[in-house]
């Protein structure tokens, strides 16, 4: 506007409203406010992925790295996807303020909240450890075994899913999902496909805010056929990929031990 208008004021367009725009367009609009990359963990746009370009068919930096690292500047338009949940986004800051370590006074109620979650995790986790063992014991149905009030808690056929999902041969692969339940993620998988079928397990999900004795009752294909097909070179190449981001972090982690053992640090005024 000001490159248009220069310095006459009058001649400056008004701001458009986005949530009047988004309402006749059909979409939803969402205003955040200032918060930071923790508290956008709540929002669905954090699972996001950057569009990413035609070469390799492989999705751009999430949307947390583009938005909180890469820092594009302010009104400068994002755009993210999320293929397991097929919504499209596009985003801008609209205000930046530079990260500050808050004082205690500050920090308190979230220091004590971050201090009883801590601990209600090792609960959470004891707890379901405890019915697992039982269950495991037990030849009786899992329904006789637990306390009418907590009925709804059961969930006894949630599948079938997979650990790592993907559209197609080149394309990048993604996380599963087990809708029924709260935000499922690697630990879980982990935790559910390591596991001997019939047996009882604990597996949290993916923000450790809730702790499932799981048991998996049929593995489909079987670990013979799954070795039958990854003898095969195309599927090989696929099973590849799913190593990506490990291979990035171990990249990164070895960058950042590295400087840190010959005490190296980046003068981030001098690229101002």
């Amino acid at each position: 506007a000001r490159a248009i208008a220069g310095d006459k004021t009058d001649k400056i367009p008004p701001r458009p409203d986005f949530k009047q725009l988004a309402e006749k367009l059909g979409i939803t609009y969402v205003e955040t406010g200032m918060i930071d990359a923790r508290q956008l963990q709540d929002f669905s746009i954090a699972s996001s992925l950057g569009v990413g370009t035609a070469v390799g068919m492989q999705r751009g930096e999430s949307f947390l790295q583009s938005m909180y690292i890469a820092r594009p500047p302010l009104f400068a338009p994002l755009r993210t996807v999320d293929d397991q949940a097929a919504i499209s986004f596009v985003s801008w800051k609209t205000e930046d303020k530079d990260a500050a370590i808050p004082t205690l006074a500050e920090a308190r109620d979230e220091v004590i909240m971050a201090i009883r979650t801590a601990e209600a995790r090792k609960l959470a986790q004891a707890e379901a450890e405890k019915r697992s063992a039982e269950f495991n014991k037990s030849d009786k149905p899992i329904r006789e075994l637990i306390a009418e009030n907590q009925s709804p808690l059961l969930f006894e056929s949630v599948g079938p899913f997979s650990w790592m999902n993907s559209f197609g041969f080149g394309m990048q692969a993604f996380m599963g999902n087990v809708p029924e339940l709260d935000n499922v993620g690697e630990d879980f998988m982990r935790q559910v496909f390591n596991s001997q079928q019939g047996t009882w397990g604990v597996a949290p999900n993916a923000p450790q805010s809730v702790f499932y004795a799981v048991r998996p009752v049929e593995f489909s294909p079987s670990t013979d056929e799954l070795y039958q097909r990854f003898s095969q070179m195309i599927q090989r190449f696929q099973a590849s990929m799913l190593a990506v981001q490990e291979v990035v972090g171990v990249r990164d982690g070895y960058y950042q031990a590295h400087e840190k053992s010959i005490g190296f640090q980046w003068n981030e005024s001098a690229l101002e």
